[in-house]
């Protein structure tokens, strides 16, 4: 560790402190009885648990009523350097392995009263980690009652300095020292998000999980709602009356229906109906949602309808070539016979299971590469299907490659 000082300032050196047993540069004077007070030193500068790598300048302030005779700093508790001139100005340059050092300054006035700074951490390394901590209570989706006690544990590789505790994005209040723990009253809400954040001494901050609980007071009963028009798998005509009955324990707040998932409408009172017309598919799958005031929701049965117009019926398909059990190699041509009420618009083939090829204009022929699958016996069939998204599958066919 070396100690720069400008030209103008007086240096004095680790071997004068070594050779002087440690003991204060300056020979003590004992105070006079009108002098009794201690000089104000404070170290003005690097600020507390600063970044400074390996060079740091120190300043330091030294206020008395008299004479400051000498002011030096003091290096992880040992005296390096004293400084009589102002102002009191010391450049440090740390070259051993740690990562972090204290500062002192000592004052002594014309009296020998000597004055003591506070203790000032810096680190050489920057520390980029985050602290971690977790909220141990309450219990994620408990239910709380009106007074809670919200704790965390946490970590961090030098020291936290401050846990905030937040609820609903809100500060809550902040603990500074273990155990981090705040006490919480519910004011009316149905739910709360609870979280907490840790910040240490180089300003990095880290997060907790996210914990949702709910006050005792809080309605989480759902709706029960149930469809009472279509029937299920019954045939519909051009205009429908979708109905449903829904009920709650305060009060159901608004019905919705879907149609295949989609939403068709809402309906805040009684009777919770709605019309739809369907658009030329063949079947449609109804179901309603009812959500009560605090954002509870229920579901309805999920039914299925017909329509009148759709087309239900699906094509026939049949694998006429290679034959069922025959070696094939090669390329092969397989051929479809596939036939429809209306008409036919694709033709899936799968070996194996799985999807290796399609067509979609009649005659229905593939070329399969058999060299894409290992020697052995493999599974063949086909699909069909036609304009309305009816599909049947052929028969299954085991063929032997022989490459």
């Amino acid at each position: 560790m070396k100690i720069v000082k400008p030209i103008s300032i007086l240096l004095f050196s680790l071997l004068f402190f070594t050779a002087c047993n440690e003991a204060d540069p300056v020979e003590t004077v004992a105070p006079t009885p009108e002098d009794i007070y201690a000089p104000v030193v404070t170290i003005t500068a690097p600020a507390q648990y600063a970044y400074t790598g390996d060079t740091v300048d120190v300043k330091v302030d030294a206020q008395d009523s008299g004479e400051i005779r000498e002011v030096y700093i003091l290096i992880d508790g040992d005296s390096l350097a004293g400084d009589n001139q102002l102002p009191f100005e010391f450049q440090i340059i740390f070259d051993g392995p740690e990562t972090s050092h204290t500062l002192l300054a000592k004052a002594r006035d014309g009296s020998g009263n000597l004055g003591i700074s506070q203790l000032v951490t810096v680190y050489t390394v920057p520390d980029l980690q985050a602290p971690v901590l977790f909220i141990t209570q309450p219990a994620a989706y408990s239910i709380v009652g009106e007074e809670v006690i919200i704790r965390a544990e946490a970590m961090d590789n030098i020291a936290v300095e401050t846990i905030t505790f937040y609820i609903d994005g809100d500060s809550l209040a902040s603990a500074s020292a273990p155990p981090y723990e705040v006490t919480w009253s519910p004011s009316g809400g149905a739910s709360y998000s609870i979280y907490a954040t840790a910040r240490d001494r180089q300003g990095n901050i880290g997060y907790s999980q996210l914990v949702t609980v709910y006050p005792e007071s809080a309605d989480m009963t759902a709706p029960i709602v149930f469809l009472t028009h279509p029937a299920a798998y019954s045939l519909v005509g051009e205009a429908v009356t979708i109905r449903a009955e829904a009920s709650d324990n305060v009060a159901v707040e608004a019905v919705t229906f879907y149609i295949d998932g989609d939403s068709l409408t809402s309906v805040a009172t009684p009777p919770y109906e709605a019309s739809w017309s369907p658009a030329g598919g063949e079947s449609y799958s109804i179901y309603a949602t009812a959500r009560d005031a605090q954002g509870n929701i229920g579901y309805s049965q999920l039914i299925s309808v017909y329509s009148e117009t759709g087309d239900e019926i699906a094509p026939v398909v049949v694998i006429t070539a290679p034959i069922n059990l025959s070696d094939v190699s090669g390329t092969i041509a397989v051929l479809v016979q596939a036939s429809d009420n209306e008409e036919v618009v694709q033709v899936e083939y799968f070996v194996d299971g799985l999807l290796a090829g399609t067509e979609n204009t009649a005659p229905f022929t593939w070329n399969w590469d058999t060299g894409t699958v290992p020697n052995g016996l493999h599974s063949l069939l086909a699909r069909a299907y036609d304009a309305a998204g009816n599909s049947s599958i052929s028969q299954l066919l085991l063929l032997n490659v022989q490459n």
